[in-house]
């Protein structure tokens, strides 16, 4: 891309592009990080379904030796919900009996 206009002047400008990298889908590619997440179903088959519960194992190898830190954010998939009680994610909710009982 290029972009000419006379000189002296101010540009602004925005540039989006989204693309997959066609090139790389197959095998991915790793300049020093690779990330891979696996989703198993807990009960050992293959699909997953609706109510399954499922374990996500994030794998990270870092081949880099200059790398001090590292962040991996892997947020749970769409439709997946935590279950961890540690997590606190759910507010405890006290049972009561239902009203006109004693």
């Amino acid at each position: 891309m290029r972009v000419e206009g006379p000189a002296g002047r101010a540009w602004l400008y925005k540039l989006e592009f989204t693309s997959p990298r066609v090139d790389l889908a197959g095998a991915g590619t790793a300049q020093g990080i690779k990330v891979q997440r696996l989703i198993k179903n807990t009960d050992g088959k293959d699909e997953i379904k609706v109510g399954d519960l499922v374990k996500i194992t994030v794998l990270v190898d870092i081949k880099a030796r200059d790398q001090q830190y590292v962040v991996i954010d892997d947020p749970l998939p769409a439709g997946l919900v935590a279950v961890n009680t540690a997590l606190k994610a759910e507010e405890q909710v006290p049972h009561r009996p239902p009203a006109g009982r004693g």
